[in-house]
């Protein structure tokens, strides 16, 4: 079980910065990711981030929600100063308010790569970025000019000479970052 108490007040102002300016059935379905940064707590959702102190607790990993779901929160009654929310048996719970949330137990850095890169990204354009290379900020490549390989998952980089591995699932950037592994991710998605 991970926990932690945010200010009510700061959370919902959270909630304003990442709805977007017109709430559609599209936009609806976007991903949010909550993860935390220090004692950070930080919701994500492509194109936007927003960060508020975590008062007391701690979460370590990601989870993810569609935008509609988290914004739906806005309408809760929410009591007293403080907001808890906990992630258990696959639900996310903000007070006694549940949905399901699927769980990604990563360690910190893991977390906010994976939040960061859908942050960065803009909604309309989901490319595929590449990260974790040896040559870091100086790497140009994109995944579109790797020459293709057997596996559609994998190509090859002649600049660093490492394969990159393309990572669809939250799990797999987590399993490839653990192998060091320079991994290409759909941003956004």
């Amino acid at each position: 079980m991970t926990e932690v108490h945010l200010d009510r007040k700061q959370f919902v102002e959270a909630l304003k910065v990442i709805a977007p300016k017109r709430l559609t059935k599209q936009s609806r379905q976007l991903p949010v990711d909550l993860s935390a940064k220090g004692t950070d707590f930080v919701i994500t959702r492509p194109g936007v981030q927003t960060s508020l102190p975590i008062l007391s607790g701690e979460w370590s990993g990601y989870t993810t929600v569609d935008l509609g779901t988290i914004l739906s929160f806005r309408t809760l009654n929410l009591q007293g100063p403080a907001v808890r929310i906990v992630h258990r048996d696959g639900r996310i719970y903000i007070d006694t308010f549940s949905v399901p949330a699927p769980w990604v137990n990563a360690a910190d850095w893991i977390a906010s790569m994976s939040t960061d890169v859908r942050a960065y990204s803009n909604p309309d354009e989901l490319g595929v970025v590449i990260r974790n290379c040896p040559n870091g900020a100086n790497c140009t490549e994109t995944w579109d000019n790797l020459p293709a390989a057997k596996d559609p998952s994998i190509r090859f980089c002649a600049d660093c000479s490492n394969p990159v591995k393309l990572c669809t699932t939250p799990y797999k950037i987590r399993d490839a970052l653990l192998d060091n592994l320079v991994i290409a991710i759909r941003a956004g998605g």
